[in-house]
């Protein structure tokens, strides 16, 4: 006969929410802009399904690739990043948002892998840099975005341009 109580605790579930990135933000919960977070890796490290991700109009200078693998998000760009309500005013061509790769490093921008129905909006990506051997973990293909085993991914009024591939092109996709 069993005659004591056992308890236990799961993780608790959270609802899809709107993240804000801005380069300005104070990075306190995200919730905002005034809040918002700078990383655009760790808000997609916390993203789940149904997440919105809105990205300010700026360049985010990147030290090593994006890596997104998160499915049903949306990441959109083009925001004045000012003000309430969020996320305000949408104009990609007045506040473009531009995912950059900072420095001499070898490496593509974004990575986008095994997600589904994942959106890429108003974004620009540019600057992406691989030589033989590639990024760590990749192979050598998709200097500015690398697809691998995505379903129903849409990238919308996105430029990738100027990224340089010693063996190929701006963006590829596999899967």
């Amino acid at each position: 006969v069993w005659t004591t109580t056992n308890t236990f605790t799961t993780e608790s579930s959270r609802v899809a929410r709107d993240w804000y990135v801005s380069l300005n933000g104070d990075e306190s919960a995200g919730l905002s802009w005034q809040s918002a977070m700078t990383n655009i890796q760790w808000v997609l490290d916390q993203a789940i399904s149904n997440d919105n991700i809105y990205l300010a109009g700026q360049t985010f200078p990147l030290s090593s690739q994006l890596d997104w693998s998160a499915s049903y998000v949306t990441v959109r760009g083009g925001y004045k990043a000012e003000g309430e309500p969020c996320p305000g005013t949408n104009n990609s061509a007045s506040w473009p948002t531009v995912l950059w790769r900072d420095g001499t490093a070898n490496h593509r921008v974004l990575y986008v892998h095994d997600a589904t129905n994942a959106v890429l909006r108003d974004v620009t990506v540019k600057n992406g840099y691989l030589s033989a051997g590639g990024t760590s973990g990749s192979p050598t293909r998709g200097a500015g975005i690398y697809v691998l085993n995505c379903v129903n991914l849409l990238l919308e009024d996105c430029l990738i341009t100027g990224n340089l591939l010693s063996a190929g092109g701006n963006s590829y996709q596999a899967g």
